[in-house]
């Protein structure tokens, strides 16, 4: 038995569908292992073995396939919850220490969906935009660029900016691992902004030293497309940093050869 699987009900699947949720838990484990055990399995584990067991007696497929692809997480879901659980971990929440007799936190127990998950954080996230909303001046972020419309992109000069982008936005960009490159200048994070100030796309660009900028994220909220309305504002400032292939690239997230960018000249960079 993998360790810590006592944490886990597996009551109803069958030997293939087992393996299958050991496969996909040992990647998730692997891939954080800064979150505990319990933690995972209190909320993503617990999840995923009910899904897979929901779908196996509604509908008769064969296991492996459309039961597996059922009971997993979209990755947009997978990332925004595993950033809340990591986030909680690092501030050492005190919901965390609210646990039942097996050590499984009671508030991730609650949640029968991932939506669920989502939802606990957001709950979070909205505190926190509230509270550092107010931290935030003048020295925060800096306003680049006026765009048509009222709107305008932001740079985002501090941990503290970043941290509340990513929270109003509901994404992970600038977070875990991105913040070490981000306070070393080896990253710069972008805001699309509305009028009255709110976020509606995000960019991460990597800095390489003596090398062009690269466009390593844009994202909407909570990881969407950008809507054409957003790419329509936004194609002609990122034509003007240099970019070629806008227009078909800028849907794409999360991939290291997207734009090409002389982002050195902007904002201070």
């Amino acid at each position: 038995m993998m360790n810590n699987e006592r944490d886990l009900d597996f009551d109803g699947l069958e030997g293939e569908e087992i393996m299958l949720f050991r496969d996909w838990w040992s990647s998730v484990r692997q891939g954080y292992p800064e979150i505990p055990v319990p933690v995972l399995a209190a909320g993503l584990g617990r999840i995923f073995c009910d899904k897979m067991r929901i779908e196996r007696d509604d509908k008769p497929h064969a296991p492996g396939s459309t039961i597996f692809s059922f009971a997993e997480p979209c990755w947009e879901s997978l990332d925004y919850i595993i950033g809340w659980l990591r986030r909680s971990v690092q501030d050492n929440a005190a919901w965390l220490q609210d646990v039942d007799d097996r050590g499984r936190p009671n508030r991730l127990l609650s949640a029968s969906r991932y939506i669920d998950l989502e939802r606990e954080a957001d709950r979070d996230a909205d505190v926190r935009c509230s509270e550092l909303a107010t931290m935030l001046d003048k020295h925060d972020e800096i306003t680049v660029e006026d765009l048509d419309d009222g709107f305008h992109i932001v740079r985002l000069l501090t941990r503290e900016a970043v941290d509340l982008e990513a929270r109003r936005m509901r994404h992970n960009v600038g977070q875990g691992a991105d913040r070490d490159r981000f306070d070393s200048g080896e990253e710069a994070y972008y805001s699309l902004r509305r009028p009255d100030g709110f976020p509606v796309v995000t960019m991460g660009v990597e800095l390489p030293a003596n090398a062009p900028g690269v466009l390593l994220h844009i994202a909407g909220h909570r990881y969407s497309f950008v809507s054409d309305e957003h790419l329509a504002i936004l194609i002609p400032w990122l034509r003007k940093q240099g970019g070629d292939g806008v227009d078909s690239h800028c849907r794409l997230m999360n991939e290291p050869e997207l734009v090409y960018l002389d982002w050195k000249g902007v904002g201070g960079a």
